[in-house]
């Protein structure tokens, strides 16, 4: 492959490789969280993550090949490399930015769990009983789960 068509290439890309290893779950998450006016102001943005995540699993290098990206982005206009090298940088950040709120909401969890069961194993059962409440949503656990803890 030369090197002027590997650069008009993008799935040898950090924000492919990056979106190969979402799961299809994931990249609805992924989705949402791009759709946050909190997280994101780039109509633009979304439109371009849009267009890649219709090539998932597979990212298709012809469907993915930038000048046919910025054709569907900014029609009529001439291509500007520069351009989509930026969409896919700030597309990048995006991704290892919603990795660490996965992560975080993970490791929120995790916590959440090693308190109840410290909780258990101190006979702390209101405290077990209103943490359980608490996080039940987030665990999908009922809340008998916790009574039958302190049973046995």
């Amino acid at each position: 492959m030369s090197e002027k068509s590997f650069s008009k290439n993008m799935t040898n890309s950090k924000i492919i490789s990056l979106l190969r290893t979402f799961s299809p779950v994931e990249i609805k998450a992924f989705e949402s969280f791009l759709a946050s006016r909190y997280f994101n102001k780039s109509k633009t943005l979304m439109l371009f993550f849009a267009i890649i995540q219709k090539q998932y699993p597979a990212f298709d290098p012809e469907q993915l090949a930038k000048p046919r990206v910025f054709e569907q982005l900014f029609p009529g206009q001439p291509f500007e490399d520069k351009k989509i090298r930026y969409l896919m940088s700030d597309l990048l950040k995006m991704g290892y930015k919603f990795l660490l709120i996965q992560d975080a909401e993970v490791e929120k969890v995790d916590n959440n769990l090693r308190l109840l069961e410290a909780f258990v194993d101190r006979r702390l059962e209101k405290h077990y009983d209103r943490l359980i409440k608490k996080i039940a949503p987030e665990i999908e656990v009922g809340q008998e789960a916790g009574v039958n803890h302190f049973d046995s």
